[in-house]
């Protein structure tokens, strides 16, 4: 088995989320780090916070003849991390404030869907 250990955002420097269509869980104002195993035909994706709470995760099963197995284990009682971080706003001008809280209204609406 190959483990790797991966880091994402791990200084105070932190940016808005995009909230792009393709997301599905998103963090802001939240370091993470990354664990990702892989024991032969399977890849085990783990982010955790720098508390060690398991944030998200997948595994992927390689399959016979190319027919891979996703299978989303995103912990259920992990709310969301979505607050942006202290300051962000007085950074905004107002319309992109307000283009930002539109981003954000659709997004929580796609989740919800």
């Amino acid at each position: 088995m190959d483990l790797f250990y991966v880091v994402s955002v791990s200084g105070p420097k932190m940016y808005d989320l995009s909230m792009e269509d393709w997301m599905k869980r998103g963090a802001s104002n939240t370091q993470l780090y990354q664990v990702i195993q892989v024991n032969g035909n399977r890849l085990l994706f783990e982010a955790y916070t720098t508390t060690d709470q398991l944030y998200d995760a997948f595994e992927l099963v390689k399959g016979n003849e190319g027919k891979n197995t996703f299978r989303d284990l995103t912990p259920e009682n992990v709310p969301e991390l979505l607050d942006l971080p202290p300051g962000f706003k007085k950074g905004y001008k107002e319309e992109d404030w307000a283009k930002f809280n539109q981003r954000f209204e659709a997004y929580k609406k796609r989740k919800q869907e």
